[in-house]
């Protein structure tokens, strides 16, 4: 089954959005022959009282009323609605606004890129960027793969964290059971952004996410950012971590959980991945995530 996905957000229905929504054109046209009846000129860029009163005033004067709303009882479709007034300003502004742009010549421009004769939908640059990002999240996979097996962080394995004790008034450090990996937090992208790509390998495991699912001391689940205690990293985060929060009980020779893991496809990439630490705290580990980088024709440089 095909779900739709994409909505007005101006009458909430399936199929459109608000620039083609039949409802603001049917406004649009609606006030437009109201004017033209009552011999209104209405500029869609002023501030719709400078047409909307002196329409409003003709209009009861023809039916003899003193009461806008009266017209509604009377004739509904010679009423307007404040919804129609303003849906009139917005469809008509939008085509006074493509209509300068048709006198001067000017090119649709590119919402992505900001190149003209093309819009964001078919943009090659935007193709390519999705392409680079699908490419890139899949690699970080597998490095975060490669550095969680190597380091013991598996299901099973023990992490100290702190956390705050409501008896003692006081941090104290627990220990969890590690569950497994929440792989939509490693290696993300931005792909609707043209400067979006994360190509940063600190950031892929170390910054800004927490993928380590745990069951802590009570039982409940909970996620924690990966222990930098471990040597399968850069020195720029060895050992920076909060006191009290470090791998205690690795479990070596066993697998991570592969449900939503993005990275057994070797897409190549041809941008290249930065690392911010000058050096590798396991240079043996380090060696076999420069080889993976290679292999799908990227580099590694240290920023």
């Amino acid at each position: 089954m095909r779900y739709r996905t994409n909505q007005c957000s101006a009458c909430g229905g399936w199929g459109h959005n608000r620039r083609g929504c039949p409802e603001i054109k049917a406004a649009y046209e609606k006030v437009a022959k109201l004017c033209a009846k009552y011999g209104i000129e209405p500029d869609p860029e002023a501030y719709r009282s400078s047409w909307l009163d002196p329409l409003r005033e003709k209009q009861m004067a023809a039916h003899g009323v003193s009461e806008y709303y009266d017209i509604h009882h009377l004739d509904h479709e010679e009423h307007i609605s404040y919804w129609e007034a303003c849906r009139f300003q917005e469809h008509g502004e939008r085509l006074a606004v493509a209509e300068r742009r048709k006198k001067r010549g000017v090119k649709r421009q590119c919402s992505f890129c900001g190149k003209t004769g093309h819009n964001r939908r078919n943009c090659p640059e935007k193709e390519a960027h999705e392409r680079e990002c699908r490419a890139m999240k899949a690699l970080a996979h597998r490095v975060a793969r490669m550095t969680f097996e190597a380091a013991g962080i598996v299901p099973g394995a023990l992490i100290q964290y702190r956390d705050f004790d409501y008896t003692t008034r006081d941090y104290v450090n627990r220990v969890g059971l590690v569950q497994g990996i929440d792989w939509s937090q490693i290696g993300k992208q931005d792909a609707e952004n043209s400067s979006g790509l994360g190509n940063v390998l600190e950031y892929w495991v170390f910054r800004g996410s927490k993928a380590i699912i745990i069951k802590d001391h009570e039982g409940r689940t909970r996620s924690v950012a990966v222990p930098r205690n471990i040597e399968q990293q850069s020195n720029y985060f060895a050992n920076s971590g909060p006191a009290g929060f470090e791998l205690i009980c690795p479990v070596q020779g066993s697998r991570v959980n592969l449900d939503g893991y993005e990275g057994d496809s070797e897409f190549p990439v041809s941008m290249p991945v930065y690392m911010w630490g000058g050096e590798w705290v396991s240079k043996r580990f380090g060696n076999k995530v420069i080889k993976a980088i290679k292999e799908v024709g990227s580099e590694l440089i240290v920023a």
